[in-house]
């Protein structure tokens, strides 16, 4: 298929021209006014639609597109849904929109002709405003026609200006008058007896006409999903309802099929589904309705959906790129937005739109500064350090326009030096934590989110994105960081931000809180060894489901993990060898709890997963032709022992010191096969044999 360029909306030229020869039930007075100024084209004029959700401002839109193609005029429908947030991208979207105007066959091909600009979902555009009031829109044609749909109204910048005051018009978009909803509804098929039977019966049980009613959910989505044409196509529709965005192959992976095209192409043409460079989605109102329809009618269907859903986000966010994992990370937070904590955090239609960067040696000034205004002078010089040690940690926010509005000051402080300490009191905290509970081994890096800050205010939330992009630093960081042991986020008030680190299921560690210049803050870790990035992600698909905090409370959790020191881990290996023939003492073996075996835990118990763990890594040595006398005495010993010791040795012909000495080497190695194991995880390094392997001769 041919690829279209940013904000294409797919055949919707002869969809506005269907709608205009079939005729626009209601709203006449604003057709009017829109006609009007269609026939004044000698200066910039433009309309602005505000009205509720659904009230009907993407239909009046359409409708006046296709008029003013009837006239002569060439439009641009851009769709704040659809495109990213900067300013050269609109513009894109504008010159792409209005060149593939120029091809259909009732608007005029002249570059001369008037063009009119449609941009729907304005709200969404908050961050390009200003740039689109004061330079983007003045700078056009002056036969220019500019109609905004928007939830709200202009702002007092647009009112109050005194040369957009003089062509701005303002169309407040109310419900239909009886006599139009009349009209509409008959236009529709719905008789006269049905009006006034359902008139009747919103009186009478009024509290029944909700969107969150189960009746009324049911009705609307039997008539939207009337013409689906089979199970799997109704299931492709609560996928992409519940995914953020859907493209053609995260919708294959999610129905767990090879293909997927047919089911893309038909999502693409239904009259509720958007496009948009990331993919298609639903309108806001659909998506409620479909997904509040499945969750209440099959509770473990909608569960399964998300799991389904999922699964391809999960995957991204472990194996993809920088850019991936940050897309992957939106897409899993966006399965979060009906959560009471994390509702209120986010700006939910915009996730993903405007992503993190590296801060430039250039930026370093200006972030100095952020910290010196909210944390003062001593916090400043902390950064600076940082800056010098570390500035690879640094990482920049910027909105649509390109203006800095905050950053993130991620540290890997695992082998932070004394200096380090002494500079910055949070990193001599976290080391004592760190060390008090669960020690990082030899090359297991720690992570700090030092600094987390707005530049217009010291609560990152405050400012719309700067939170999501702290978040999308942090958590792909946390996946993207090899043999993480602990990770920790400092900020400056506990009790705000406690119910939302609980959420993530981040610990509160008062014994990591520091002070600097007067100011005290709090941290929040997480040991990632006795929970990996695996493992929290899973737990995390539950929280993800709730709606409320006692919801949360009320999950399970599962038994933590226990980090071994490697003399510790040695110990519990060589206990586990002797217990091998008897199953029944590993219900006491350390290994249990550790991440080695939790990883591996599915179908079977704890104690026969740990059997099977010692037995392959003992046979693995068996196919290492050095080191398959270890076997032999490993297998004598404990896989299928003998009597005694001495009986080993003499069934493989060998003097007893030469056994021992075999049996001590193979233990050794069956230890660091399963510590390298232990250390990177279920999908570990495939070499991880080869590690160490002289010295375990020695």
């Amino acid at each position: 298929m041919e690829q279209q360029g940013p904000g294409y909306q797919p055949q919707l030229a002869d969809t506005l021209d269907t709608a205009s020869r079939r005729g626009f039930i209601g709203r006449s007075a604003e057709l009017a006014t829109f006609e009007a100024f269609l026939e004044r084209p000698e200066h910039v004029a433009v309309l602005w639609l505000s009205g509720l959700g659904g009230v009907g401002k993407t239909a009046l839109m359409q409708a006046c597109a296709g008029r003013a193609r009837q006239a002569g005029w060439r439009t641009a429908r851009i769709d704040g849904r659809t495109v990213a947030q900067s300013p050269q991208a609109f513009a894109d979207a504008v010159t792409t929109a209005v060149a593939t105007e120029k091809s259909h066959p009732d608007v005029d091909r002249s570059d001369a002709a008037d063009v009119a600009i449609f941009i729907d979902t304005y709200e969404r555009l908050e961050s390009l405003d200003s740039w689109l009031r004061e330079q983007y829109l003045p700078g056009l044609p002056a036969q220019t026609l500019i109609m905004i749909a928007s939830r709200q109204l202009p702002s007092m910048e647009w009112r109050t200006d005194p040369g957009w005051a003089a062509v701005l018009e303002v169309l407040p978009l109310r419900n239909f008058r009886p006599e139009e909803s009349r009209d509409y509804l008959t236009s529709r098929g719905v008789p006269e007896l049905a009006l006034s039977l359902l008139t009747d019966l919103y009186r009478l049980q009024r509290e029944r006409f909700t969107v969150r009613h189960p009746d009324v959910i049911q009705a609307l989505v039997r008539r939207l999903l009337d013409n689906v044409p089979t199970p799997l196509h109704r299931r492709a529709l609560e996928v992409c309802a519940h995914l953020r965005v859907t493209t053609e192959d995260r919708l294959a992976e999610a129905l767990m099929i090879n293909d997927a095209s047919g089911l893309f192409e038909w999502l693409r043409s239904l009259s509720f589904i958007e496009s948009g460079p990331a993919g298609v989605f639903p309108h806001d109102l659909t998506r409620d309705v479909i997904e509040a329809d499945l969750r209440w009618r099959s509770p473990e269907r909608y569960r399964q959906l998300h799991d389904d859903v999922r699964r391809g986000i999960v995957r991204q966010l472990q194996h993809g790129s920088t850019a991936e994992r940050q897309m992957a990370f939106s897409d899993l937070l966006f399965l979060h937005r009906n959560n009471s904590i994390m509702r209120p955090l986010f700006q939910w239609d915009t996730l993903g739109q405007a992503p993190p960067t590296p801060a430039a040696i250039q930026d370093h000034d200006l972030l100095v500064d952020i910290v010196r205004r909210h944390e003062g002078n001593a916090s400043a010089e902390i950064l600076r350090h940082w800056m010098r040690r570390q500035p690879d940690g640094l990482w920049v926010f910027r909105d649509a326009a390109g203006e800095k509005i905050g950053f993130v000051c991620m540290l890997e402080v695992g082998w932070s030096t004394e200096e380090d300490c002494q500079r910055d009191p949070a990193i001599a905290a976290a080391r004592s934590y760190a060390a008090h509970l669960a020690p990082p081994r030899p090359g297991e890096p720690v992570l700090y989110a030092r600094w987390a800050l707005s530049r217009a205010t010291p609560v990152p939330s405050d400012t719309p994105g700067v939170w999501e992009l702290t978040c999308t630093v942090n958590v792909t960081q946390w996946f993207s960081t090899p043999r993480l042991s602990w990770s920790f986020v400092a900020v400056e008030d506990a009790d705000r931000w406690t119910p939302f680190f609980s959420h993530i299921r981040q610990e509160r560690a008062s014994r990591a809180d520091f002070s600097v210049g007067g100011r005290t803050y709090a941290v929040f870790a997480h040991d990632w060894r006795a929970e990996p990035p695996l493992t929290w992600v899973r737990e995390m698909a539950e929280r993800e489901l709730t709606t409320t905090p006692s919801d949360v409370d009320d999950l399970e959790t599962q038994t933590p993990i226990v980090v071994l020191s490697h003399p510790e881990f040695a110990a519990a290996v060589r206990q586990a060898l002797r217990d091998y023939a008897r199953p029944d003492r590993l219900a006491g073996n350390a290994l249990l709890s550790s991440r080695l075996v939790a990883e591996r835990t599915a179908n079977q118990s704890p104690s026969e997963t740990l059997r099977q763990l010692v037995r392959l890594s003992a046979e693995e040595l068996n196919t290492h032709p050095r080191d398959q006398r270890l076997y032999r005495a490993l297998y004598r010993t404990f896989l299928n022992p003998a009597a005694t010791q001495e009986r080993a040795a003499d069934l493989l012909g060998l003097p007893f010191s030469t056994y021992r000495a075999h049996l001590r080497a193979g233990t050794q190695r069956v230890t660091e096969l399963l510590w390298q194991q232990e250390l990177y995880g279920a999908e570990g390094p495939a070499s991880a044999h080869d590690t160490g392997h002289d010295t375990a001769q020695t």
